[in-house]
């Protein structure tokens, strides 16, 4: 019987752990979260001086968010910070909120706003 109950938290603490890891069906048409971030940090490296000097936090940081936007089915807004070097080789910290949307029809992220 003990058996069974370890057998059974194992199963539901696995199930609760891989649903992390599986995209509904709107994130398979939309794109997922994590692929919106990684969207937003290919366009504001476009923006920087140095972008190879470039360190992102995760998408799991405390001060990062990514959030589905009222605007729009496919729309996200992301909240964030990167440090970087600037123009005089100076390592600074620069935070941003950026706006993002899914095109099915192209099947590429749009980035609509970046505010740094």
């Amino acid at each position: 019987m003990k058996g069974f109950i370890i057998l059974a938290a194992c199963i539901a603490v696995g199930a609760i752990f891989a649903r992390q890891f599986v995209a509904s069906p709107q994130d398979r048409e939309c794109g997922s979260r994590d692929s919106a971030y990684t969207a937003i940090k290919e366009s504001i490296e476009g923006r920087l001086k140095a972008p190879s000097t470039a360190n992102w936090p995760s998408r799991n940081d405390s001060k990062v968010l990514v959030a589905k936007s009222d605007s729009g089915e496919c729309s996200y807004e992301v909240w964030g910070y990167l440090d970087a070097e600037n123009g005089f080789g100076a390592m600074i910290r620069s935070e941003y909120y950026a706006k993002i949307w899914y095109s099915k029809d192209d099947m590429r992220w749009i980035t609509t706003k970046i505010d740094m």
